[in-house]
Order: C-alpha cells, then structure tokens, then sequence
C-alpha cells in the first residue's frame, strides 16, 4: 500500500457536456446508457439509488481525455427493474454484459459507494476486463467499519424513496464533508444525489444485491492496479473501510481526503478529476496524502 501525498493540479472541464444516451436491452434487464467524450474507456459505477445524472460535475471534467461510460443501475433512473433480484457477482455479471454490448473488451473502472463493490466483485471475476480499478467512498462490506446506529436507521426510513425534501435534510448528517458543513450549497447547483430517487422495487434490488456481501477473503487475488480515495469526515462509509482495502489490494494506493464527506468526489470535481486522471494515466506521484479541500 501506498499512501498518497500532495495535490494533483486541477483538470479542466468541457463547455459542451453533450452525452449519447440510449437503452440496451441486458439479459438482466433493460439499462440507461451513456456515453460521452473520446479516449481510453472509463466505466462509472454509482452508489446505491443515484442515477447517472450525479456524476455531471466529474464527468465534464473527465471526459475531456477519455471516453466515458455512465449507465443507471436496474430500478434507478431510466434503467427499469432486474427481470429477477441479482447478488454482487450477478451485478459484476450485468457490467459485463453491458461491455459486452458496447464492444469494450478492457476498461478502467471507477466505482462509488455501493458501486465500489460491484467494481471489487467484476475486477475478482473478471480480470481481464479491467485495466485499471479506482474504489472511492466505499467499503469491503461484511467484515469492515460499519456507520454508527443511528446513521444505518436514517438509510433505512422507505420515506427516502417518495419524499426527496426529506433526503435532502438527512443528507448533511449522512454525508458529512461540505454537505454537512454548508448543506446542499456544498454542491454549487451540481446535480443531487435525491433529484432522481430510485423505484422502491430498485432500491430493495441493489439492498439485497449487497447485503451479506464480502470482498476481504479475495482481495488479495485483484490484479489491477488499484486507487482507493476516502474522505476523513464519511460518516456512511468510515475512512477505516478505505485503509482496510488498500492494505489487502496489492499494490493499493490510497489517497485521504481531509475534512472530505461522502460526496467529495462531486462537492470538488476539479481536484477529484484531477486526482483520477492522474493515476488512470500511469503518471501518477509516489506521495500524495491529505488532500486539502481544495475548490
């Protein structure tokens, strides 16, 4: 494990954000497709219940030298509902359906929260489909540092799947970092994450897809090389899980976030883009550690 130190300089962003979007009929299900941008391939992967729309503020900014490829997960966004509920492999299994679909037979991968475990589980299962892997915000599942009670009890309340303004005030205790400091300022009129809620049918799949899910008997078998980002202040995914990851991942990098929540990614998209861009290059610097809050 490497830890990273100092701040990446900051990448520019595209005036003429304009993606492809389309429907692929998956034989999982039917799944909302984007794809914008031209270079080497980077496969996003969202957290739990957010639709491609949240990653506007990266991708603008990362597609400038790649070509990317967003898509909303079975039961979120434009995607409709999995034909039948799908454990973590059967989430990987989808993501390679879908290259499949799109001709891409090796990609960078860069999951978040929720789908920071679907990209674990498809860089365990399939190897030969990731170049290289970014994990950020998320967790080894069963066996790592779980939030306090109260936090798992605010995830669970169904309203969040009808009552956006309800999600928008439990947000800044669940997310911390800008979000829980400025409230949805934090996010500078940057899509969120409760503008496109999922189906409760959706929800309830990507719940039962990770829950009992764990990656720490495996890790050590990931081959590609790996970035792990974490916040210091994520009270949904404590920065013990990003530690844990990177000291079982071979080679592992891992860059922590001073003050970042669980939205750093989006709140500072210029140094998070910057950051990633870096390391999917291969130019990567032996130190970066702490990364400020830089805007």
């Amino acid at each position: 494990m490497v830890e990273n130190q100092g701040v990446p300089p900051g990448a520019a962003a595209t005036d003429d954000y304009r993606p492809r979007v389309r429907s692929i009929v998956l034989p999982a299900g039917r799944v909302k497709v984007a794809e914008v941008g031209s270079g080497p391939p980077l496969l996003l992967i969202n957290g739990i219940g957010a639709s491609l729309e949240t990653w506007r503020p990266l991708a603008r900014r990362l597609c400038v030298n790649r070509r990317l490829i967003l898509f909303d997960v079975p039961g979120t966004g434009g995607s409709g509902p999995l034909h039948a509920p799908l454990r973590m492999p059967g989430m990987a299994r989808l993501a390679v359906d879908l290259l499949d679909q799109l001709g891409d037979a090796r990609v960078d991968v860069l999951g978040y929260s929720w789908g920071g475990a679907v990209a674990q589980q498809l860089a365990r299962d399939a190897p030969n489909r990731v170049r290289r892997l970014v994990l950020v915000a998320t967790s080894p599942g069963r066996g790592g540092k779980t939030p306090v009670l109260p936090m798992l009890a605010l995830m669970g309340v169904p309203l969040q799947l009808v009552s956006g303004t309800y999600f928008s005030h439990i947000a800044p205790v669940i997310f911390g970092g800008d979000l829980g400091r400025m409230g949805s300022a934090a996010l500078r009129g940057a899509p969120s994450p409760w503008d496109h809620l999922p189906s409760r049918l959706g929800y309830a799949q990507q719940m039962y897809a990770i829950s009992g899910w764990t990656s720490l008997p495996w890790l050590a078998r990931i081959t590609a090389p790996t970035l792990v980002v974490s916040g210091a202040d994520d009270p949904l995914v404590p920065v013990e899980n990003a530690r844990l990851l990177a000291s079982r991942i071979p080679g592992a990098r891992l860059s922590l976030v001073a003050d970042g929540g669980h939205l750093w990614l989006l709140e500072h998209a210029k140094t998070a883009a910057a950051l990633i861009d870096e390391f999917l290059s291969g130019h990567e610097r032996d130190h970066w550690v702490g990364l400020p809050m830089a805007h």
